[in-house]
């Protein structure tokens, strides 16, 4: 892992993927491994808090809307404020189910202005969305 997070820290648009890919597939071997995925969480935010270029920062927001938890939180949340990464950790924030990713974005809408804020408010209203169809799902199986 550490060899493919090194790659990660130098890829850049147009580069080889080959350690994309790799990360990919470690992420698919991981599933079900609480450990695990810890592990490759806590090694995309040190790509994150790195020199890294961008591209490789916005693969690693991707890849945290996927296996992110209330770990990354933080680092994501610092992040929507950034011109250019913003969208990618918002949207990385918008995928993690937990209580403390829609503080962090509640917080934030105090902090950017303009297409920031509207993407935080759209992302609100997503995650706001999937509760209110998850508990009329849950209401619906209870019925039966």
């Amino acid at each position: 892992m550490d060899d493919l997070m090194a790659k990660l820290k130098a890829y850049d648009w147009g580069g080889d993927r080959g350690a994309l890919m790799g990360i990919d597939a470690s992420i698919v071997a991981a599933h079900g491994n609480t450990e695990k995925l810890a592990e490759i969480e806590h090694a995309l935010l040190e790509v994150l808090q790195s020199e890294a270029p961008i591209p490789a920062k916005e693969y690693s927001c991707r890849q945290l809307a996927l296996i992110g938890t209330d770990r990354c939180v933080p680092v994501l949340a610092a992040m929507l404020p950034d011109t250019e990464l913003s969208d990618r950790a918002r949207l990385a924030l918008e995928a993690i189910p937990t209580a403390v990713a829609d503080e962090a974005l509640r917080a934030a809408l105090d902090k950017v202005e303009g297409d920031k804020r509207a993407g935080i408010v759209n992302s609100l209203d997503e995650r706001k969305k999937r509760l209110v169809t998850s508990t009329e799902q849950h209401d619906a199986n209870e019925i039966k």
